[in-house]
């Protein structure tokens, strides 16, 4: 390795995957393991090992057998008439599909569907129908936008009306749930409220529900719901609940989540947290000084996996927050880019580590940036847009590179 490492990180947590495998050659250089997640890869880099993705742990714990985690903790709660109820995101349909395929228990299972593309995700509804019509137990209860269910602004009122649907119907429809949003786009909707079908069933007590998003930030909301719906005294002890939210008391709803997205969830978890030394953690105890420079945008998440998800924000050696800037007439000045650029080339060259964040879909930046670090031997780490995350250092003395160029040099000629 040269004398200085430099982290820039462009887009760093996005969910989308690549299958160009040859820009990730360069993770074996550090003994990581090729995947195609950015977040994962971002808690590799700050713990500096290979671990496995949520992904992975979750098809094992959904796999049918009497070592299956998830189906032992169903079974531990299934009475007679306990209907499983199942919030499933289309974002992991492949992933939570195949556990469908198998179900053979006769209890039912309600699945209050989330997707993030009508256009998208309709081929993944027409194939769960087909299911449901092998599959008596298996019914599709309801219908959301993942705006309305995982919504990280605590838009109560969007929420509200989601939550309304699931254990109220109120607004209901004959229609399957394909034939709802084909006739959604034939009339051009711009906005599809949460729907309910008729044959879906109200969360009764006793049920299980199942929260089935692996992002635990994206379920904070809609689990204060359901613990509020379970014990009305949560309500004063969670800090923004919105006091006027109506619920469903429900004292014995048995609720799932994959990992835990706050400190008062007491339910039942599939997936602990690993804590791990982090990277910049043995960089302080070796004392390797470090700059860190990033974004409003980027903050809490890397703040995340900078600290190994503890929720505790380190006072390293050096860490800087850049915003953007307004005059008096509430014109941007100085743009949050030029401010972490300008710190980091004022006050790198007395780091021997520096972590950066920073949006740039021109490549402007990206290049002034590479300019900077140029002048002086650095080795580069880019986690960069479209989850291309590739090491190199690269002549970039080409000029006005719009970012599509850009993209095409990083993949041609990067040390991969």
């Amino acid at each position: 390795m040269s004398d200085k490492l430099s982290v820039l990180v462009l887009n760093a947590f996005s969910d989308k995957n690549t299958s160009n495998d040859k820009l990730f050659q360069w993770l074996k250089k550090y003994w990581l393991e090729i995947h195609w997640w950015v977040k994962h890869f971002m808690r590799e880099l700050w713990v500096w090992k290979t671990l496995r993705t949520d992904e992975e742990i979750l098809i094992e714990l959904f796999e049918w057998g009497e070592k299956s985690k998830f189906m032992k903790m169903i079974k531990e709660c299934c009475k007679k008439n306990t209907a499983l109820h199942f919030v499933f995101p289309l974002e992991y349909f492949e992933l939570y599909y195949p556990f469908l395929e198998k179900w053979n228990l006769n209890n039912k299972v309600f699945l209050h569907v989330v997707y993030n593309d009508v256009q998208e995700d309709l081929e993944k509804i027409e194939k769960i129908e087909k299911l449901v019509d092998t599959n008596k137990n298996i019914v599709i209860g309801s219908l959301a936008n993942v705006d309305y269910v995982f919504n990280q602004k605590n838009n109560w009122r969007d929420l509200q009306k989601w939550y309304d649907e699931i254990w109220f119907f109120q607004l209901q429809t004959s229609f399957t749930a394909s034939e709802y949003l084909k006739k959604c786009l034939s009339e051009e909707k711009t906005v599809i409220d949460p729907v309910s079908f008729i044959d879906s069933q109200a969360i009764e007590d006793w049920d299980i529900c199942f929260i089935g998003e692996v992002d635990q930030e994206k379920i904070a909301a809609v689990t204060k719901v359901f613990d509020v719906s379970k014990d009305e005294s949560l309500r004063i002890k969670f800090n923004n609940f919105n006091p006027i939210f109506i619920t469903k008391q429900l004292p014995n709803l048995e609720l799932f989540v994959v990992k835990s997205p706050y400190s008062l969830y007491h339910n039942h978890v599939l997936i602990e947290k690993e804590h791990l030394s982090t990277l910049p953690e043995k960089f302080s105890d070796g004392e390797i000084r470090m700059i860190q420079i990033w974004d409003k945008e980027h903050l809490k998440l890397l703040n995340k996996y900078f600290n190994n998800e503890r929720g505790v924000v380190y006072d390293w050696h050096k860490k800087v927050r850049c915003e953007d800037k307004y005059n008096e007439t509430w014109e941007l000045a100085v743009s949050a880019n030029e401010l972490i650029l300008k710190r980091f080339s004022d006050e790198f060259s007395n780091y021997e580590i520096s972590f950066l964040s920073f949006e740039d879909k021109s490549g402007e930046y990206v290049l002034e940036y590479l300019d900077i670090v140029n002048k002086s031997w650095i080795d580069v780490i880019i986690v960069c847009i479209d989850d291309i995350s590739v090491y190199s250092t690269i002549d970039f003395s080409k000029k006005n590179l719009n970012w599509e160029i850009l993209s095409n040099v990083i993949s041609e000629k990067f040390w991969v």
